[in-house]
């Protein structure tokens, strides 16, 4: 299991962010993937980082936002998470 930290710019500067928890995949192998895929369609610009598991999506015609995309394999990774997000209470 890992996580993905998805922060979306907009143009006028307002910021959007969200934590996807992933089963059956490592933040290393999500990156990969992700990447693999970014690759095989070449529509949109961006940068990765494979030390710090960042990816970042430049704006393009068609998505006028930039995204970060943040790989860690523990939620606690993420420096601000909204407390109890994960916690299930019987």
């Amino acid at each position: 299991m890992s996580f993905v930290k998805i922060t979306t710019t907009h143009p006028e500067g307002r910021e959007a962010t969200g934590i996807t928890q992933q089963t059956n995949v490592t933040a290393q192998e999500a990156f990969d993937n992700r990447l693999a895929r970014l690759r095989a369609t070449p529509r949109q610009g961006y940068e990765a980082d494979k030390t710090a598991l960042t990816i970042s999506l430049h704006s393009t015609e068609i998505f006028d936002y930039e995204q970060l995309l943040e790989y860690a394999e523990t939620i606690e990774a993420f420096d601000v998470i909204q407390p109890g997000l994960f916690e299930v209470n019987p």
